[in-house]
């Protein structure tokens, strides 16, 4: 946080509460004076001679970058014309997987919203019977000794007094 503090990045409530604490902190106020310097120093460094050719021998190194990475993606060769293929293939089964997720939501969403109406059909039900509390009762009849089973024995069990 430091760092940020002294190339001023920090909000100004950050920066008040950073300052407060270089006040009360010798350790922090003492990395922070380091940090000055360091800046400070680098600062007055002269900055090194460039070639006078660099500038051009950087553009016609980018330029020859760009120019391969165009001619390998491009859809006029083999390898190309797979890798955009892939992209297509991996596109539509993106909307695909997102189609059904929001299909299997709105089924879930629809079945949701009906139950709430089966729930007051049956007013035997008691608000503390955790298959209606915890809207358990999409599990139905469940063999003995069924994870779903022990859950609802589980959950049913009365807690000891003592707790």
């Amino acid at each position: 946080m430091l760092h940020a503090y002294v190339d001023d990045e920090l909000s100004a409530d950050l920066r008040g509460e950073v300052a407060t604490h270089l006040q009360c902190c010798p350790l922090c106020r003492q990395a922070w004076a380091r940090l000055m310097q360091l800046g400070d120093l680098l600062r007055a460094a002269p900055l090194p001679a460039l070639a006078d050719e660099f500038a051009s021998r950087v553009l016609a190194r980018t330029h020859q970058r760009v120019v391969r990475v165009a001619s390998a993606g491009s859809f006029s060769s083999p390898r190309g014309r797979w890798r955009t293929s892939l992209r297509v293939v991996r596109g539509m089964a993106a909307v695909l997987v997102l189609g059904i997720g929001l299909s299997a939501g709105l089924v879930m969403g629809w079945q949701a919203s009906q139950q709430p109406a089966a729930a007051a059909q049956t007013p035997s039900a008691s608000p503390t019977d955790p298959v209606v509390a915890f809207k358990l009762d999409y599990l139905g009849s469940t063999p003995e000794g069924s994870l779903p089973k022990a859950y609802l024995n589980l959950m049913s069990a009365q807690e000891p007094a003592g707790e």
